[in-house]
């Protein structure tokens, strides 16, 4: 899957267990989702770093693309 295709897939699916759960309203719930998105992309990087230099550029390529959105 391509940077932009998984950065959408890990916000919407981060939207959709949070709007699942709570009244808010979409946009804050985007807002919410997209933060919860760039931790879990933060914490792929960290693990990665050191180990497997493609990995870490895919998942940074992600980062790029939520921040994006």
């Amino acid at each position: 899957m391509n940077p932009k295709d998984k950065a959408k897939l890990l916000v919407n699916l981060q939207f959709i267990a949070l709007a699942n759960v709570t009244n808010l309203k979409d946009v804050i719930a985007f807002k919410i989702s997209k933060q919860c998105a760039l931790i879990t992309v933060h914490e792929i990087i960290l693990e990665s770093r050191g180990y497997n230099s493609e990995r870490e550029s895919y998942w940074l390529s992600v980062k790029q693309e939520i921040e994006k959105l």
